[in-house]
């Protein structure tokens, strides 16, 4: 039994299964599988190259938590309202951070023209060859700085369009975790 209880506090199983201990009576007995629950990946979910919309992707968590026997039919409900839920979030996260991201590439625009303009002038009056190339070293770390942030910006706004696209990523990412803990690459 301490065996069965480590193995479901190291999988994120033990919640499930202590509220299934109490809800049921004293006597009631957890049924042991000899093999762990399979770690689902996106090539598994077929065809591969076809995006998966909220409402195929709602299909295919149910239909896999009720394969694998992680969930009975009766439980399907709540969870599916919270994979929704989490779904909703993670859009409006990434909605959140690519506004952010927006709005420091603007900021990083804004503060590095005048700059950039600034050093400009300063290398064409130099004749310093030294003062010159100290001058060019600082343009480039203004224009890196505005150019790091036009590909955070970029990442954000294409990881969110995608997601809007396909959630794929999204449900393996979320079944790996329901079923086997939020650590589950580390398996």
């Amino acid at each position: 039994m301490a065996k069965l209880v480590k193995a479901a506090k190291k999988s994120g199983l033990f919640s499930k299964v202590l509220t299934k201990l109490t809800s049921k009576n004293s006597g009631a007995e957890l049924p042991v599988k000899d093999e762990p629950y399979p770690i689902i990946t996106n090539e598994m979910i077929l065809p591969v190259d076809q995006e998966i919309r909220l409402k195929d992707a709602v299909k295919m968590y149910k239909q896999h938590m009720v394969n694998i026997g992680f969930l009975e039919r009766s439980e399907l409900d709540d969870f599916v309202r919270s994979f929704k839920e989490e779904c909703i979030e993670h859009e409006q996260q990434l909605r959140d951070e690519t506004n952010w991201a927006k709005d420091t590439l603007a900021e990083a625009k804004a503060a590095a023209k005048p700059e950039s303009k600034k050093i400009k002038k300063q290398m064409a009056r130099s004749q310093d060859e030294d003062e010159k190339d100290d001058l060019l070293q600082e343009l480039a770390e203004v224009e890196e700085e505005a150019q790091g942030a036009k590909e955070e910006y970029e990442r954000l706004a294409a990881e969110r369009t995608l997601f809007k696209r396909d959630k794929r990523t999204f449900l393996v990412n979320y079944i790996n975790s329901e079923v086997h803990g939020q650590d589950w690459r580390g398996i």
